[in-house]
């Protein structure tokens, strides 16, 4: 059972409420973006073939507008690439997306590092695009292979990976 004071409590808060909606209150919220870039979706194939070049999509927000470039850093080697959107034609917008363009020479398993960066230096969260090109295996059988060719497999040098 309530007793007197939460009902008088309960009562009070809708007349309250009530007046302020008679009274005509106005409360606005007013929303703006964030002047940090922001990866919103990266669209890649899973996998890829050796020696085609395949086109994703990156969809990105930036509040005010002056996002001017894309790093790609591979995670696991020491290099890095830095890609100007001013060239592509996407500085100016607030939102907006841009083509990725990727291609392998070799069967491997990338890990890159994608980060958007504005003219004020601020930079987005990176995103971690990961993707195959060919098939990293069909290397190996290959090694096995002329290995076996050239000596008895109690004779081989063992891969560790």
């Amino acid at each position: 059972m309530m007793s007197r004071g939460s009902i008088l409590k309960k009562i009070l808060i809708i007349v309250g409420v009530i007046l302020a909606s008679a009274a005509g209150f106005v409360v606005y919220v007013t929303v703006t973006a964030s002047p940090i870039p922001k990866i919103i979706s990266v669209e890649f194939p899973e996998k890829i073939n050796v020696n085609e070049e395949v086109v994703g999509t990156v969809e990105f927000e930036d509040g005010d507008g002056d996002v001017t470039q894309l790093m790609i850093e591979e995670l696991d080697r020491p290099t890095s690439d830095i890609i100007s959107l001013t060239e592509l034609g996407v500085t100016g917008i607030s939102a907006g997306s841009f083509g990725l363009s990727q291609e392998g020479d070799s069967p491997q398993i990338m890990l890159q590092r994608l980060t958007l960066v504005d003219a004020k230096g601020n930079r987005s969260a990176p995103y971690i695009l990961q993707f195959q090109i060919g098939d990293p295996t069909d290397s190996y059988e290959r090694y096995d292979k002329e290995q076996a060719n050239q000596r008895p497999v109690s004779q081989r040098q063992k891969i560790h990976f």
